[in-house]
């Protein structure tokens, strides 16, 4: 569910989703967009962090999606190296360009299952673009 506000769409990720206690359902990354800002909740049990996977493409309505950890280039002077994109922290604003995420579909994983929670929680993804 995405709604706007000022430059920017807010878009709202649910964790875990009906399958799997760690996963967030899939969300795409929104065409032009700049930055997206995580803002994480307190995340419940053992879970402190979430990372970022990456659908695999795929050649057909019928095949299940494959996620894979998304690593991002990390540039140090003559050193160029590739990160995942994880240990985004709980209770805080993340801002992540979206040269780090690419593009495609995308899934947010907690680092322990969130099946202790009464509801789904809510990982707001805020979009930023130029304007």
């Amino acid at each position: 569910m995405s709604d706007s506000f000022g430059h920017n769409i807010l878009e709202k990720v649910l964790l875990p989703d009906t399958v799997n206690g760690q996963n967030s359902r899939p969300f795409s990354v929104p065409r032009g967009a700049k930055t997206c800002t995580l803002h994480v909740p307190d995340l419940v049990g053992a879970a402190t962090t979430l990372k970022v996977q990456a659908a695999d493409p795929r050649s057909g309505d019928a095949e299940s999606l494959t996620f894979r950890d998304l690593s991002a280039p990390v540039i140090s002077g003559a050193a160029f190296t590739y990160s995942t994109v994880s240990a985004i922290a709980e209770s805080a604003a993340t801002v992540i360009p979206v040269t780090a995420l690419g593009g495609g579909v995308l899934r947010l994983v907690a680092s322990a299952a969130q099946t202790g929670a009464v509801d789904a929680l809510t990982v707001l993804l805020t979009w930023g673009f130029d304007g």
